[in-house]
């Protein structure tokens, strides 16, 4: 009966550990996901003229997740801007987020 006991106690240790694992593993692929669309959104941004690179005006939603942009001038250096882009989901209740950001110069 104790043998039993142990066994069982350590399968369920392993159990929750493979639990924990899927879990970790689905994050994995979620935070990929999200910033494979920030980098896609973020060159489309970049490939734009200058000028037109502004402030989104409302959220993009793709799937899951949901893309919002902010652009400041000469935050970094003169005649730049600065892209801080946000894409964020919600998995089991939480909210997640990845942040990437850019700065390209004026060609004058």
């Amino acid at each position: 009966i104790i043998a039993i006991t142990i066994l069982t106690v350590g399968l369920l240790g392993v159990a929750s550990m493979q639990v924990a694992s899927i879990h970790g593993n689905s994050l994995a692929s979620d935070v990929s996901e999200a910033t494979s669309i920030g980098t896609d959104q973020l060159e489309k941004l970049v490939e734009q003229a200058y000028a037109s690179v502004v402030t989104a005006a409302s959220p993009v939603t793709q799937g899951i997740y949901t893309i919002n942009w902010t652009v400041t001038e000469n935050d970094v250096y003169d005649n730049t801007k600065t892209i801080t882009l946000t894409v964020s989901w919600s998995i089991r209740g939480a909210a997640k987020r990845v942040e990437l950001q850019r700065v390209i110069p004026r060609i004058i």
